[in-house]
């Protein structure tokens, strides 16, 4: 993890907290990494773990996310297609990460929208935003919801997530 800063990437408007003694801290009171491009933000989830023999890191995939869907809808039906409950406040929690939980997987169905690595055929918009916002209801907005947006484009209403995959 050597070299690695949340603080050299830019986030306009605030600082961010999710990081603690070097690591990103992803839990219920650590603020959302948001308003950032879908660029950095693989960026930054490809150097979480550089320098890790053991562990790497990317953004999240469409797989990925949809998989978790799978296995968060085993114990909670119609999470997917509306996760009432989870963080459709009307304001971006900041420090919130986690203020709901299925099966410890945080706010796939609320809070902010998520960059994923698909791509979209959309001429304009190829990249894709998953997730639920809190600024829509959960059946305007809900965990399996899928956007369009485009690779520099940065909102308050989106964040990402990364994916860790540990070597043998």
């Amino acid at each position: 993890m050597s070299g690695f800063n949340p603080h050299n990437y830019e986030t306009p408007g605030q600082e961010w907290t999710g990081w603690k003694n070097g690591k990103e801290v992803v839990q219920k009171d650590k603020q959302v990494w948001n308003y950032i491009t879908r660029d950095m933000a693989k960026k930054i989830a490809e150097e979480m773990y550089s320098n890790n023999d053991v562990v790497e890191s990317r953004l999240c995939s469409s797989y990925a996310w949809d998989t978790a869907l799978k296995f968060i809808e085993a114990k909670n039906t119609g999470y997917a297609t509306n996760s009432e409950g989870d963080n459709y406040s009307g304001s971006l929690n900041h420090t919130g990460i986690g203020s709901t939980a299925r099966n410890n997987i945080y706010d796939m169905g609320g809070n902010v929208g998520e960059w994923t690595t698909e791509v979209s055929s959309h001429p304009s918009h190829q990249c894709t935003v998953h997730g639920g916002r809190y600024d829509r209801s959960a059946n305007n907005g809900p965990a399996g919801q899928r956007e369009n947006g485009t690779q520099s484009s940065a909102d308050v209403t989106v964040g990402f997530r990364s994916t860790l995959f540990v070597g043998l």
